[in-house]
Parts: C-alpha cells; sequence; structure tokens
C-alpha cells in the first residue's frame, strides 16, 4: 500500500468517525417505514426494519415472532441483508439498539454504504 492511498484512507475513516450518532428508532418506527441507524464498527449507516408474524416450529407448534432486517451495501454496491428472529418485539428492538450496531456483516462495505444510501 501506498504512502498516499494510507493518508487517504485514514482521512476517509477520521471524516466517518466525525458524523452525527444518528437517534435510536422506536418500536413504530421499525414497524411502519424502518430506520437508518450507524454501524458502530463499519462506521456505515444500516437500514434496519421490523416484521411481525408466525413461526412454524415443529416441537412447538405456532409462535409469534418478530424479524429484524438490515439492509447495507457490499463493496460492488449491491444491497445485502440481514435477518434476526426474536420472540417479542422488545427483544428485537433491543437487539437493533444494543447488538446489531456491534455485529460483523458479511460482505459489508463501509464506502459503498455512504456512496449510496439506502432507506
Amino acid at each position: 500500500m501506498s504512502l498516499t492511498a494510507s493518508l487517504a484512507d485514514q482521512a476517509e475513516a477520521h471524516e466517518l468517525q466525525n458524523q452525527p450518532e444518528l437517534p435510536p428508532p422506536s418500536l413504530e418506527q421499525l414497524l411502519t417505514s424502518g430506520a437508518t441507524i450507524s454501524h458502530c464498527i463499519h462506521l456505515c449507516p444500516l437500514h434496519v426494519w421490523m416484521a411481525q408474524g408466525s413461526y412454524r416450529c415443529k416441537t412447538q407448534g405456532v409462535q409469534a415472532s418478530f424479524w429484524v432486517y438490515a439492509e447495507y451495501r457490499d463493496r460492488r454496491g449491491a444491497s445485502r441483508y440481514a435477518s434476526f428472529r426474536f420472540a417479542s418485539a422488545q427483544q428485537a428492538l433491543d437487539f437493533v439498539r444494543f447488538r446489531l450496531t456491534a455485529m460483523a456483516l458479511p460482505a459489508i462495505s463501509s464506502e459503498q454504504s455512504h456512496r449510496r444510501p439506502l432507506g
């Protein structure tokens, strides 16, 4: 890696770190329109939303569930998705507020997520 590329990478990282943190989304916001949150490891925006539904389990039958979906960009600029299932809306909301922003997400590109925001 050249010195010029290294300095450019450092400048971009500094710029991303100085962006304002987005407020945590509400349950209503996640269930209706979704929200944009800041990923604290990759320093980029994620578009998240929640859906309510049922999940059929062989041992326990049909159970009410809440799914959290996160959308972001990969290095080619294509949309990528991650989904997570929870037993209650509060568990899903807590996950979005406290855990999702610190998880490693497969093939995420901070640069493309900033360049082509979702939501």
